[in-house]
């Protein structure tokens, strides 16, 4: 495949169901993988807080800021704080999953932040 047939940012934001950027998923899989890890070993202190939709853009973006804040601008405000109440809910209830060890708990937010990316 050639460079150029690849899709630019702009149309993969533009073809995204959810209406926010694709790469912003990555707060999910980051923390599927944390509680997957967790799981297996037993050690649940090392699982970390999620970021919002607009930390994650504007840590991801640092070089270059305004893209951070365009694309921030861009995205669908509804579906923004949706996941960003997402990942309050799961930050408030991650104290208890690293108590309990309760993989399940965080997994449940985890789906309903991906079904917010998936459009749904």
């Amino acid at each position: 495949m050639n460079i150029d047939e690849f899709p630019t940012k702009e149309e993969l934001f533009e073809a995204s169901p959810s209406g926010l950027d694709l790469d912003a998923i990555n707060l999910v899989t980051v923390a599927y993988g944390g509680l997957y890890n967790a799981n297996l070993s037993g050690n649940f202190d090392r699982l970390k807080p999620l970021e919002t939709y607009e930390a994650y853009l504007r840590r991801k973006d640092i070089p270059i800021p305004e893209r951070a804040e365009e694309t921030i601008r861009k995205s669908n405000q509804v579906n923004i704080k949706r996941v960003n109440a997402l990942v309050a809910e799961y930050n408030a209830v991650l104290p208890q999953i690293k108590r309990d060890k309760n993989a399940q708990l965080g997994q449940e937010i985890l789906k309903r932040l991906t079904d917010v990316f998936n459009g749904k």
